[in-house]
């Protein structure tokens, strides 16, 4: 129902609908894994689905027209554990600096006044202020491995 009623409400805002079908290789990385930048390798089958083509009728049309592309989606995955891939052609993404760009900077944006701090507490010899801050740090770095 819920897609439904956003197909509904943004048809006239929304040109397509993206189905993106994901399949994993190798273990599934949890959220703590790609916060860390572990490395993974995904496949993925992506259709662009343009909303005129979506039925819009009633509720019971939309809802079976979604129940056929989760059908469509279970064959997809059924031909990829069978044969490794996806059906159709292959096209692999080049890698992009940008997300790694973006990552810097904010790193540096966050790095910069917290080592300006740590520094001036250390000059100031606030030891109860560096114990907390190195406390904080140890707490933030094991929540990211747990």
């Amino acid at each position: 129902k819920g897609f439904t009623f956003l197909i509904k409400e943004l048809k006239e805002s929304v040109d397509v609908v993206f189905d993106i079908t994901i399949v994993c290789r190798g273990p599934i990385p949890t959220i703590a894994d790609i916060i860390k930048g572990n490395k993974f390798k995904a496949d993925y089958y992506l259709r662009k689905i343009p909303v005129k083509d979506i039925p819009l009728g009633s509720d019971e049309e939309t809802a079976k027209w979604l129940i056929d592309v989760y059908k469509t989606k279970d064959d997809l995955l059924e031909h990829h554990s069978q044969f490794g891939a996806f059906p159709g052609p292959e096209r692999y993404l080049p890698r992009r600096i940008y997300p790694r760009l973006i990552v810097f900077c904010w790193s540096l944006l966050l790095f910069v006044p917290f080592a300006l701090y740590t520094t001036y507490l250390a000059a100031t010899k606030a030891y109860t202020a560096l114990i907390l801050m190195a406390a904080f740090l140890v707490a933030a770095y094991t929540a990211l491995i747990l």
